[in-house]
């Protein structure tokens, strides 16, 4: 019965064809519902496959091998798709562990898996100690890597976004400041990863100077919206945030309510 309404609903409605669907016991469901139910699958499965491998490797090739610890990096990244923190941060710390034991405390596979955990921690909300880990990181990556490794301007500015969440602004106006002038100098105006330093530092810009001055703030948000408009598409997330916080300051600037 179900099945005969739904193609009933198609042929008049043939528009609907690509935005409804028919499950099974479920009924009619749109697009959006569908997609999300396919996502929570498709990141169920991931999250099982990932444990299969690890459970794999370690056993054909035991817990501290090079393979085994990155299966439990893809496996944290697959907790982390599905919104499970802890797991994540656990598996996190495993391979952490693994790495610092195998290649050394300032290898730079350490230092990535140490930069992971660290934004595992922020996700908790613990981010004095976010803030303290992604230091490390960064001091160990100029060191090791050089100050201006895309990887090093990452750490500044995850760094950065730690110490915006404790409420040190001004320091994380400055770092941010400096990861995007090195990011155009050597990825480029337009590179994805330097508009996200720009929309980066608007935001920390907007609380900074919340009912003040949003002159510069407006700038970055313009930029980082027409960048990644040019780069990544109108219709991509990181373009749709950047015109939506961009609409939001030009609503504050004019008084009306955001």
């Amino acid at each position: 019965m179900a099945e005969e309404l739904h193609e009933r609903i198609l042929r008049c409605r043939p528009e609907l064809q690509l935005r409804s669907y028919l499950i099974p016991g479920r009924g009619i469901v749109d697009a959006t519902q569908f997609a999300v139910g396919q996502q929570q699958v498709a990141r169920s499965s991931a999250v099982k496959l990932s444990e299969e491998v690890v459970e794999l490797r370690k056993a054909k090739l035991g817990s501290q091998h090079p393979d085994t610890l990155a299966a439990i990096n893809e496996l944290a990244e697959a907790y982390e798709a599905q919104g499970s923190f802890e797991d994540a941060l656990s598996k996190h710390a495993e391979a952490l562990e693994g790495r610092s034991i195998l290649f050394g405390l300032v290898h730079p596979m350490t230092l990535n898996s140490m930069s992971y955990y660290a934004e595992m921690v922020m996700h908790l909300k613990k981010q004095e100690e976010a803030a303290v880990l992604h230091r490390k990181v960064l001091e160990a990556r100029k060191a090791v890597l050089g100050p201006e490794h895309p990887l090093t301007l990452d750490s500044i500015s995850y760094l950065a976004k730690a110490l915006a969440s404790r409420g040190h602004y001004e320091e994380s106006v400055q770092l941010t400041r400096l990861a995007m002038e090195r990011k155009q100098v050597i990825l480029g105006l337009d590179h994805p990863r330097t508009l996200d330093s720009v929309h980066e530092l608007a935001e920390v810009l907007v609380i900074r100077d919340f009912q003040n001055n949003f002159d510069e703030a407006e700038k970055l948000y313009t930029r980082a919206t027409e960048g990644r408009r040019k780069t990544l598409g109108a219709e991509h997330p990181d373009t749709i945030h950047s015109k939506y916080a961009l609409d939001r300051i030009h609503m504050i600037k004019s008084g009306a309510q955001p």
